[in-house]
């Protein structure tokens, strides 16, 4: 997992070096984060005394999620809004503010919102998202600690987020997570969405086609908004397919940059990005839009290299997941798993996990922290004896009896 955050480090310091992404102060500061935040996972559970102080330090990690779309609810409500980026203008807005489909599918007038904390409107519904369906997993698996006068009333909180945000994509992926525990009550999660990550644009491409020939597709197609330049069919994921045509003109062509990346914002520096730019007309930074796909955007950023490392992580954390929840089937760890796996597919048509989405590639750390430290956890039949636990026990323990002293036979004799 080092490895992987040291590979995001250096993408990060090449664009910034570049001038293509942040600064380099902003990179090294979002480094330190990222590396302080995988420590905080594995620290956080290896610290623990004993199991039950293990599985309420687990819970918290889950429900950090949630925590994070509450406060953005009620900053919102306070009225505080998310600043533009500087040199941009309205049209990096294009689509806040416009009707909510998700919503009017419910007979709500509502428009999307960008919440203060949040840097795309896309981008944050992931994390609600996952919010959601971690909430939704811990209710099933481990309802005696999430109770329903807690967990209904979350629950709703992240979903109205959702909604407002508009993003099908990532309310479709939890819904399905959801289900999946929901109906298959001994899934314990899967390496396979890892697995076939480098997949991701063809595996979309071929179900964005078949949702679009079919009625389905009329119903979730955005036509009109601003922004969309009318590519707002299913059949083109709103534009993306365009997006993706112009990544690959540059791609197919190999050279050493598809080994190691252009670095952070590699669609930039690539020119990948110039071919493109007809999709956000009205956005004067479109020349710096992300590819809207994990799998294109790693290889701009960190190449073949970057890609193999990333799926890799991401596999075995899943594995040391699953193996820790097969010994404790209601362990909090599957809000873990549900979160990840929303994560992972919702890089099908954005670029999840990624620095871009830096509220989700800080979960997916503090979730891969933690399933390091599960790996080296006892077993529930075990006991956990850090040094503080071991000098407590050794007090508790019951103060051994003296033996009682030997005697010494003495015999005094008169002299012959």
């Amino acid at each position: 997992m080092f490895l992987f955050a040291l590979d995001i480090a250096l993408a990060l310091v090449r664009g910034a070096q570049d001038g293509d992404y942040s600064t380099m102060t902003g990179s090294i500061g979002r480094i330190l984060l990222y590396l302080t935040v995988l420590a905080l996972g594995i620290v956080s559970l290896t610290s623990a005394r004993d199991l039950a102080e293990r599985d309420r330090r687990l819970l918290a990690i889950a429900l950090a999620p949630f925590v994070y779309v509450l406060i953005n609810g009620l900053l919102t409500a306070a009225g505080v809004q998310a600043p533009l980026p500087p040199g941009a203008t309205a049209g990096e807005r294009g689509t806040v503010g416009s009707q909510s489909q998700l919503l009017s599918f419910l007979g709500i007038a509502g428009g999307r919102e960008q919440f203060p904390l949040a840097t795309s409107i896309n981008l944050y519904s992931i994390i609600a998202a996952g919010a959601f369906a971690g909430l939704a997993v811990l209710r099933i698996r481990a309802p005696e600690r999430l109770p329903s006068k807690i967990a209904w009333p979350a629950m709703a909180i992240c979903l109205v987020e959702v909604l407002i945000g508009d993003s099908r994509t990532a309310l479709g992926v939890a819904f399905v997570i959801v289900l999946i525990f929901l109906i298959w009550r001994r899934f314990n999660g899967t390496s396979i969405v890892a697995l076939l990550i480098p997949a991701f644009p063809l595996i979309v491409v071929g179900v964005l086609r078949v949702i679009g020939s079919s009625s389905v597709g009329s119903l979730l197609g955005r036509t009109g908004g601003a922004g969309q330049n009318n590519l707002g069919s299913v059949a083109s994921g709103t534009g993306r397919t365009y997006i993706w045509s112009g990544v690959w003109q540059v791609l197919k062509h190999f050279s050493f940059h598809d080994v190691i990346g252009w670095g952070a914002a590699g669609q930039i520096p690539s020119g990948a990005s110039l071919r493109y730019i007809f999709v956000f007309p009205q956005d004067n930074l479109a020349y710096t839009a992300f590819t809207h796909n994990l799998t294109l955007q790693v290889l701009l950023d960190e190449g073949l290299i970057g890609l193999v490392i990333l799926v890799a992580v991401l596999a075995r954390t899943s594995v040391l997941l699953k193996r820790h929840l097969r010994e404790e089937p209601s362990s909090p760890a599957a809000a873990l798993v549900a979160m990840l796996l929303v994560f992972i597919l919702c890089g099908g048509t954005e670029v999840s996990p990624t620095y871009y989405t830096e509220e989700v590639l800080i979960m997916t750390f503090l979730i891969a922290g933690a399933a390091a430290a599960l790996a080296g956890s006892p077993r529930p039949e075990e006991p956990v004896l850090g040094v503080a636990s071991e000098l407590e026990a050794r007090s508790r323990a019951p103060a051994r009896a003296k033996p009682p002293p030997e005697k010494v036979l003495v015999t005094t004799g008169a002299p012959l």
